[in-house]
């Protein structure tokens, strides 16, 4: 019971993420517009997930997918179809009855967010600057880095465990997603085109990089074992708090160490959060500190 709990927790996380709200978007705030007509169906769920469906490589689908979710559609309407069909890889993953079938499907959702990654890296590619081009793409090549071991940090208490290779490759494919809905936003402002970014998820990853593929501060924030959320913030050569995270609206989160001697606000977005602290009775995180931690994962 504990394993098919968590196998849904897992496919349903990805499917909605962690709720809550973001404070800021890159691009240019717009209603979002109504789903695109749909695609054409991936492959047909059978009643029961039989060992061949399991297996089946679905990379050429994948691709297919990809190339038919920008045809004739706009961003927003492309990312929604994407979403859709991520979605339903998620189904098939709950739908697992054992957690190494479950690891097997939980690769393709982020096989489909790959695929969209590079699509946008490509259209990116055609219309930034050369020196824009050049920025980004260090800072793309860091942010594979800081995608793995974010996912790994997230999701080390099952390192070991049969359910990892499952919850890893599904917390990859959630930070993929965030990082193509981020480039397709900022294709959207170079072809001048509307596109709202999604809700900011309340569990996430937040850096301090200082521009070098050095981890100077992390914040993280992840769904509780039992209920509520929790967050862990580390400040190098201060050290780390551990405490529990409560939703407080309007992209902020208010935090609670968890022995009580530390509280602090949190301020999300797509660009960045924020972490200062509003009460300390001692030690290195002190009254008034201010913790600023500019990209978002």
């Amino acid at each position: 019971m504990k394993k098919l709990i968590l196998l849904i927790l897992a496919a349903a996380l990805l499917l909605a993420g962690c709720g809550g709200a973001e404070t800021s978007a890159p691009a240019e705030e717009t209603p979002s517009p109504a789903p695109a007509e749909e695609t054409p169906s991936p492959t047909p769920t059978p009643e029961g997930l039989t060992e061949e469906f399991i297996l089946a490589d679905r990379t050429e689908e994948i691709r297919d997918l990809v190339a038919k979710a920008a045809e004739g559609a706009s961003l927003q309407d492309e990312l929604a179809r994407v979403d859709a069909r991520a979605a339903k890889y998620g189904e098939y993953v709950a739908m697992a009855d054992t957690q190494s079938d479950a690891a097997q499907l939980a690769q393709w959702p982020l096989a489909l967010w790959d695929a969209e990654l590079n699509s946008l890296w490509t259209r990116l590619k055609d219309v930034l600057g050369a020196d824009a081009m050049k920025e980004l793409t260090a800072e793309e090549v860091n942010w594979i880095a800081f995608r793995d071991e974010a996912a790994a940090e997230a999701t080390e208490g099952y390192r070991g465990g049969s359910i990892y290779p499952m919850l890893y490759s599904l917390e990859c494919a959630r930070l993929t997603r965030n990082r193509a809905y981020f480039l397709a936003s900022m294709l959207a402002r170079a072809i001048s085109e509307p596109f709202a970014l999604p809700e900011r998820e309340i569990c996430a990853q937040y850096l301090d990089t200082a521009g070098t593929a050095t981890v100077f501060k992390r914040l993280m924030i992840t769904q509780g074992v039992e209920s509520g959320y929790d967050a862990v913030l580390y400040v190098a050569g201060t050290g780390t708090i551990r405490g529990t995270a409560t939703p407080a609206g309007e992209g902020k989160i208010l935090f609670e160490s968890d022995n009580g001697g530390i509280a602090a606000e949190i301020m999300y977005g797509w660009t960045g959060a924020s972490f200062t602290v509003t009460r300390s009775e001692g030690g290195p995180f002190g009254l008034g500190a201010v913790y600023i931690l500019p990209t978002a994962l």
